[in-house]
C-alpha cells in the first residue's frame, strides 16, 4: 500500500552530495614547513663561523697594533686622566719626538743626558738621553702612538733606539736637575728594600725621592715594571753619593742578589 505524509520514509541523499559529509578542504589544513636540507644548515654554520673568525681577527689586529697600550685604550678612567711617559733614547736627544708630543698639547717635564752608569743590565751607549712627558689625557698619548707621524719617526731609528715607559704615577719633584734613575724588571719586597736603602744613603748628599711608581713597557726591550728616581741639586753631590762606600756596598749587594735592575745618572742641560 502506498505510504503518504508522515509515514513516508525520509529520502536519503546519495553519498558525496551533502556538504556536511564532504571531507575538509586541504587548503584549510595547516601545512608543515618543509625540513631544512643539510646543505642549508651547513651553509648557515659556515657563514656564522666566518663572521666570528673575521671579528676575532679584527680584535687581534687592533690589539697587535696598539700593543701594550691596549689596556689604556680600553680603560676609560685612565684614558681621561693625566698620563706620564718616560722616553730613553740611544741618540743624544730626540727633537722629533718632542715636536710630536707638543703637537698633542703635552708638556716636556724633564730632559737630560747620561752622565754615568750606576750599575745594572744596560750598557753605557744604550740610553744616552732621557725625556719625560706629561699628557693631559691618556687618550692624547694613544693619538700620538697611532698617528702616521709617530710611525714615520720610528723608521729612522736604529734597532731598540727608543724605550717608552708609561705610568699614571706623577713625579713629585721636578726642581732638581740631576736624576739617579733605577728601573726594575721584576718587583720584589727585597729589591724595593734595597732601593729604599739607596735612598737613605742619598739623604746625606741632598738626595730626595722624586719619583716612585709602576710603569708599563710600551716600546723597546723590557719588560720594565717599576722605576725610582732620586734627584740631586748638582752632579757633584750625586757623584759623591754614588762613590760613598756605603752606597757602593748597597749597589753591589743589590746587583749580586737582584740582577733585574738598571741604574743611570742623568743631568739636565
Amino acid at each position: 500500500r502506498e505510504l503518504t505524509g508522515a509515514h513516508c520514509a525520509p529520502e536519503r541523499s546519495a553519498p558525496g552530495n551533502s556538504s556536511s559529509d564532504a571531507p575538509p578542504s586541504l587548503s584549510n589544513v595547516p601545512q608543515a614547513l618543509p625540513p631544512l636540507s643539510s646543505a642549508t644548515v651547513n651553509r648557515s654554520l659556515v657563514l656564522f663561523l666566518t663572521f666570528v673568525g673575521l671579528l676575532a681577527a679584527a680584535v687581534f689586529a687592533v690589539v697587535l697594533w696598539l700593543g701594550p697600550v691596549t689596556w689604556l685604550a680600553l680603560d676609560s678612567d685612565t684614558r681621561e686622566a693625566p698620563y706620564f711617559v718616560i722616553a730613553l733614547h740611544k741618540a743624544e736627544h730626540d727633537q722629533t719626538l718632542d715636536e710630536l708630543v707638543r703637537a698633542e698639547s703635552a708638556e716636556v717635564l724633564y730632559s737630560g743626558t747620561l752622565d754615568h752608569m750606576l750599575g745594572g743590565l744596560v750598557r753605557r751607549d744604550e740610553w744616552r738621553s732621557i725625556s719625560v712627558y706629561r699628557f693631559a689625557r691618556g687618550a692624547d698619548f694613544i693619538n700620538l702612538l697611532t698617528g702616521s707621524a709617530y710611525r714615520d719617526s720610528r723608521r729612522g731609528l736604529p734597532d731598540g733606539g727608543r724605550l717608552l715607559l708609561g705610568t699614571t704615577e706623577a713625579p713629585v719633584d721636578l726642581e732638581q736637575p740631576v736624576w739617579a734613575l733605577w728601573l726594575v724588571r721584576q718587583k720584589s719586597a727585597q729589591l724595593l728594600e734595597a732601593h729604599s736603602a739607596l735612598l737613605t744613603t742619598s739623604a746625606g748628599y741632598g738626595g730626595v725621592s722624586a719619583w716612585d711608581g709602576d710603569v708599563v713597557n710600551i716600546e723597546g726591550e723590557g719588560p720594565w715594571v717599576s722605576l725610582r728616581v732620586v734627584a740631586f741639586a748638582d752632579v757633584k753631590k750625586a757623584f759623591a753619593w754614588h762613590q760613598d762606600p756605603e752606597t757602593q756596598t748597597e749597589v753591589a749587594l743589590m746587583q749580586a742578589r737582584y740582577a733585574d735592575s738598571a741604574g743611570l745618572l742623568y743631568v739636565a742641560p
